[in-house]
């Protein structure tokens, strides 16, 4: 009657909810891209991840995708194995 396009139903519970963010390894990112770190592997990495500064809620920018990885760790620059990062998830 008012035309020939049709009202899109929409399910109004599930669409005030906030998309939620993909995690994903570290060793993923391809250059200029970023990320917060949301996750470390416990074990023998965890020391040495803490110490470059990949403690969870650390603002990452791959500068260099290869191997190694360039990366901004909170502003600071380091080199690191991609086989190395391959635990540390970032959203």
């Amino acid at each position: 009657m008012f035309g020939s396009t049709k009202p899109e139903l929409v399910d109004s519970e599930t669409s005030r909810l906030p998309a939620l963010p993909i995690k994903r390894p570290l060793s993923d990112l391809a250059a200029c891209a970023h990320g917060t770190v949301v996750e470390i592997p416990e074990g023998g990495l965890l020391q040495r991840c803490m110490e470059m500064g990949l403690v969870p809620g650390a603002h990452i920018t791959v500068i260099q995708s290869g191997d190694p990885m360039l990366l901004s760790i909170n502003g600071s620059r380091t080199a690191i194995s991609r086989a190395y990062v391959k635990g540390v998830l970032v959203v």
